[in-house]
Order: C-alpha cells, then structure tokens, then sequence
C-alpha cells in the first residue's frame, strides 16, 4: 500500500497516482498487489497515515509506504509535525531521502530531521539520491 500524504505540494498526489498505475501494472504481471491510499490535500498527513495503516492491516497488505511531504530541515513548522506523525502511525522504518546536490549540508538534515521525531524515535536511514521521487 503507497500512502499519499504530502498533504501540502500541489501535484504530489497525481504524482503517486502514475507511479502506482506503473507499479501496479508490474504487480499484476508479478502476482503482487499495489494499491494508492490518499484523502487529497490541506488535511493533517499524520491522521492519514494512521488510517492508512489501519486500512492496510485490515485489507491484510504486508508494506506499507508513507510519502511525505519534503521538508527544509530549517523549516521548524513542518519538522514539527514530525514527531505527530511517528506517534501515530508508528512506522517500523522511518527513511529520508534526501537530494545529493546539497553536498555535506545532508548531514545537518539528517540530524534536524532524526531529532524532529522526538525522543521516543529516530530515523532508521538516510538515501542520498540525485533526484529526490
């Protein structure tokens, strides 16, 4: 189950649309399954991902991917609501992928962002990608 939750960029979830579309035609030849869970835009990411795993335990899917919104690891509004999303959806692996291009800066993101989460839970893995989707 992919999971839309960047709730807050314009196109994000037609984005994941076409890349479960494309996943989804791989599975089907595969004898897999990909589905899109998504609840649109402007509401809270971290309510969505709760219900999304809540949905995705019931309709018995064994991974769950969360997409969320890409952040500055300096914009304190949306590091914040970081620490909502990991006590609500308790995730198992929480991954930044982060772009190659800022050079060494990736290390101050990755730090802000693992401490964004609070004390009872950190960040479990970093990729460093040339393009970030």
């Amino acid at each position: 189950l992919i999971v839309a939750c960047d709730t807050f960029r314009s196109g994000a979830v037609e984005q994941l649309r076409v890349h479960v579309r494309n996943l989804k035609e791989l599975g089907e030849r595969e004898g897999g399954q990909v589905e899109l869970y998504e609840r649109g835009y402007g509401k809270d990411a971290a309510n969505i991902a709760k219900d999304a795993v809540e949905f995705a335990t019931v309709q018995k899917f064994d991974v769950v991917l969360i997409d969320t919104a890409g952040r500055r690891h300096n914009d304190a509004r949306l590091m914040s609501s970081l620490e909502k999303f990991a006590k609500l959806a308790q995730p198992d692996k929480i991954l930044m992928v982060g772009e190659a291009l800022v050079g060494t800066d990736s290390v101050s993101q990755a730090r802000n962002f693992n401490a964004a989460f609070g004390a009872q839970r950190k960040l479990d893995g970093f990729i460093i990608s040339k393009c970030d989707t």
